[in-house]
């Protein structure tokens, strides 16, 4: 049930500003593809979403990376091979699935919930 979604209002806010988002859902993407259609449309906004195939189809030239399910699937990904798909090795995370340090290690900059920001190590 995608109705409260947290995730609709980000790509509002997102797509509001002239960004283009890939977005993947490992269970819930056949709703995504409905609900979002739906949404983009009443924002004008319908070319500025891509659906991935796969997580790593999200992530390839992205300038951030934003977790806002906490789907067993993403709990440990391959952070170098993200590393090397991603334009800016930033990620937000919204459900704290990520070590900050293996993250800070890798170069990335992580920012969670509730979480104390961190420096960013080249």
């Amino acid at each position: 049930d995608m109705r409260e979604a947290s995730s609709r209002v980000l790509l509002r806010e997102l797509v509001s500003r002239g960004a283009h988002v890939a977005v993947f859902d490992p269970v819930a993407m056949t709703e995504a593809r409905r609900v979002l259609a739906q949404d983009l449309e009443a924002w004008g906004g319908l070319a500025s979403i891509t659906f991935a195939a796969n997580p790593m189809d999200a992530l390839q030239g992205a300038a951030a990376l934003s977790i806002v399910t906490e789907w067993s699937h993403f709990s440990s990904p391959d952070f170098e091979h993200m590393a090397r798909l991603m334009q800016n090795k930033l990620i937000f995370d919204g459900r704290n699935l990520f070590e900050p340090h293996a993250l800070r290690e890798l170069g990335f900059e992580y920012h969670a919930i509730g979480r104390a920001a961190q420096a960013r190590v080249a």
